[in-house]
């Protein structure tokens, strides 16, 4: 199975004090979601009654929904893909690498312009540049 965490606070177009997922769903979708604690949720779970298991289940698919929302307001994929061809690299390096590597292609590009030499410790990105 594969993990991915995407670095979401620096695509949302509000600061926050608290990125929790539902400080962010009332902020970006102007709806409140409860916050159970995972005893709770372990309670209605363990539960006799398919009735409380239900519940578990409907809490866990309203906040996958709501994090699908939530990439859909904040235009997740199209300003992630116009990075991407803004400075020429893949998708997914856009989402796991962060604004480091944003910072180290302006500079890239800027110095090309300029003619001036880029030390590079990776050859396969001192290639793309050449």
């Amino acid at each position: 199975m594969l993990n991915i965490v995407i670095n979401m606070p620096s695509l949302f177009q509000v600061t926050l004090n608290s990125y929790s997922f539902e400080n962010v769903a009332f902020h970006v979708l102007h709806e409140r979601i409860p916050l159970y604690t995972y005893r709770t949720l372990s309670d209605w779970w363990d539960h006799r009654t398919s009735l409380n298991r239900w519940r578990t289940v409907d809490h866990y698919v309203r906040r996958c929904r709501g994090n699908v929302r939530i990439l859909e307001s904040v235009d997740f994929i199209g300003r992630t893909s116009e990075l991407a061809r803004l400075f020429g690299i893949l998708f997914f390096s856009v989402i796991c690498r962060g604004s480091q590597v944003f910072l180290k292609f302006i500079d890239l590009r800027f110095s090309w312009l300029y003619m001036f030499c880029y030390r590079c410790k990776m050859k396969n990105l001192a290639v793309v540049f050449t």
